[in-house]
């Protein structure tokens, strides 16, 4: 079966469409919550992580691109490649798509919803006003892009990251829900001996690569 990533903005729903795909599917939905661990199992707190991922990126960090980030990234991509390398997983949380780059049964979906609807949810869930809420989406969606270009090289944005955009404007939850659980049978998304091989090669990578970053946080 295939592995389905969902990148979008924050407050855009996508632990919705995780949860309705979970329930259609019988899928495994995991969020943040996957850094959340890995960052407790190697006894680094979640700010520490959270902090190292999210914080703004600095002209300095063009330059020495501050290690710190890629060691505890290196736990994020080995906690991933553990929960998805026996398939049946849905993961909506930052980066997925890429943190899995070059498995090929993975379905990589790009979800966008209307910026009023976001700043309903955001208003909702922080308790921000209607400025504050706006401001701290736009805030969000920057260092997103920012991270993933310092990070991966990669434009978060860019369609061709994905295999099918997702737009809640012109369709509803259900809907899309309905559309990613039908390219689950489409066999250019099944699991093969090769993806299978790619994604065993990538858990182990970034098994060994967790490892030597674990040390080197402890020096």
């Amino acid at each position: 079966m295939p592995i389905i990533t969902i990148s979008r903005g924050a407050f855009s729903g996508g632990k919705k469409l995780a949860e309705c795909l979970s329930k259609k599917l019988g899928y495994r939905s995991l969020s943040r919550e996957v850094m959340i661990n890995a960052a407790a199992e190697y006894g680094i707190s979640e700010d520490r992580l959270l902090e190292a991922l999210e914080q703004k990126p600095r002209m300095e960090d063009r330059i020495g691109l501050e290690l710190n980030r890629f060691h505890y990234l290196s736990f994020v991509q080995a906690a991933l490649c553990e929960e998805a390398k026996d398939d049946n997983v849905i993961y909506h949380g930052n980066g997925g798509h890429i943190l899995l780059k070059g498995v090929s049964h993975v379905i990589k979906v790009k979800l966008v919803t209307d910026l009023e609807q976001r700043i309903d949810f955001a208003r909702e869930k922080l308790k921000f006003t209607r400025d504050e809420a706006i401001a701290y989406l736009y805030h969000m969606d920057e260092l997103r892009g920012k991270w993933t270009s310092l990070l991966y090289s990669e434009n978060w944005d860019a369609p061709s990251q994905y295999d099918i955009t997702v737009n809640l404007r012109t369709m509803t939850l259900q809907e899309g829900c309905e559309l990613i659980a039908a390219m689950t049978k489409f066999p250019g998304f099944q699991a093969t001996e090769a993806s299978k091989a790619a994604m065993q090669e990538l858990f182990l990578a970034s098994s060994e690569k967790q490892q030597l970053h674990r040390v080197m946080l402890r020096k």
